[in-house]
């Protein structure tokens, strides 16, 4: 069972950090639009 948990809470630190990564790339896109 915390076996399960620990994976569970690893499947979602990767989502959010994945989420934040893809934020932060298109926030760098538009700074470098907008300095172009």
């Amino acid at each position: 069972r915390y076996r399960n948990r620990r994976k569970r809470f690893g499947l979602r630190f990767n989502l959010i950090a994945g989420l934040y990564n893809y934020e932060l790339r298109l926030a760098l896109n538009k700074i470098s639009d907008s300095y172009d």
